[in-house]
């Protein structure tokens, strides 16, 4: 993966992974992408509650169910980011959807890639 991307209604946010990122486990970035998109869309979603939308199913539970029990890392970091929630009266749930209704998100993730539609 590149880097990451997220969208709200017709805002956009991206950037590109660091070369330790790089080497993270997929779920991992995806998690990472999702706090990153909430802190880029700060000023619209404070004191909101937000559904994530990821086609990522691992993320979506971490998510909903605030941490887990098969990865420490993801546990910390969904850790992280509901205590980031917190501070800014941000409450997240996260809800699957398949990757082909992902689109923008992954065309922004992918900046030297073109967008596909089907």
């Amino acid at each position: 993966m590149e880097g990451w991307g997220a969208h709200l209604s017709v805002h956009t946010a991206s950037g590109l992974w660091n070369e330790t990122q790089s080497g993270w486990h997929i779920n991992a970035l995806v998690l990472e992408a999702v706090f990153l998109g909430l802190q880029s869309f700060l000023s619209m979603v404070r004191n909101k509650h937000i559904r994530v939308r990821t086609d990522n199913t691992t993320v979506a539970v971490y998510i909903n169910k605030q941490g887990g029990t098969l990865s420490l890392t993801l546990s910390v970091r969904s850790g992280q980011i509901l205590a980031w929630g917190r501070q800014h009266l941000i409450l997240s749930s996260a809800k699957y959807i398949p990757g082909k209704l992902n689109v923008l998100a992954d065309y922004l993730s992918r900046p030297s890639r073109t967008m596909h539609t089907e």
